[in-house]
């Protein structure tokens, strides 16, 4: 009986707790082992560019610097024989298509237990697209309705003036000191201003801010 070579895995996960959760739950399977741990997507490909070896990427999608869509997109560009699965507490339509779109091969959630985790693993690596069965119905009809092409029509919402410099400045990099020092304020007004933003946009982080932002056309 021929013996199964080890699946060399990558996990990209903002959360310590979950991150050591998801270790665990792999660590049950002795034909895993976990090459790489990272915080956020630019992380992640920081370490794929030392070793890039794997096999396969479990991938958050909300996360700081690089968010899960874009860095699952780089993967598969620069290295297109990684898969990657996608394992979020995201349950909606616009994370399900734009996961897909970008590169991944499956979709499941955090809550897993560790065997349907690792049967959505090996799913995976024999080119089958694990999806939750209550998910499947709402990602056809979003194909069938053409519902992506509608994604990027979101209203925008009302920023002031104030917001939107420092939507600006956020979209060139700066800090939050650098765009207390350009606009004249301190950094408690720069933070609140950016909470406001992320509320506005319903957005958890920058990248997902600004992506929204782009979408909505407010850098137009």
């Amino acid at each position: 009986m021929a013996i199964q070579s080890k699946l060399k895995l990558a996990i990209a996960e903002d959360h310590p707790q979950l991150l050591q959760s998801l270790k665990m739950k792999l660590e049950q399977n002795s034909r895993y082992a976990v090459k790489h741990a990272a915080r956020n997507g630019r992380e992640l490909l920081d370490m794929l560019q030392a070793y890039c070896g794997i096999d396969l990427v479990l991938m958050d999608l909300q996360m700081p610097l690089m968010d899960g869509v874009e860095a699952t997109a780089q993967i598969k560009s620069k290295y297109p024989h990684i898969r990657v699965l996608v394992i979020t507490v995201f349950d909606d339509d616009h994370h399900i298509f734009e996961a897909i779109k970008a590169g991944a091969s499956g979709y499941v959630l955090k809550d897993l237990p560790s065997t349907e985790l690792h049967e959505a693993i090996e799913a995976v690596m024999e080119d089958r697209h694990p999806i939750p069965d209550h998910l499947c119905g709402r990602l056809f009809s979003m194909l069938r309705e053409g519902r992506p092409a509608k994604l990027n029509q979101e209203q925008a919402p009302d920023l002031t003036g104030r917001e939107l410099e420092v939507l600006k400045s956020l979209d060139a990099g700066l800090t939050y000191e650098g765009i207390a020092q350009n606009l004249f304020i301190s950094q408690g007004t720069v933070r609140k201003h950016v909470e406001n933003l992320y509320r506005k946009l319903q957005a958890h982080n920058r990248t997902e801010a600004l992506k929204k932002a782009r979408g909505m056309g407010l850098f137009s």
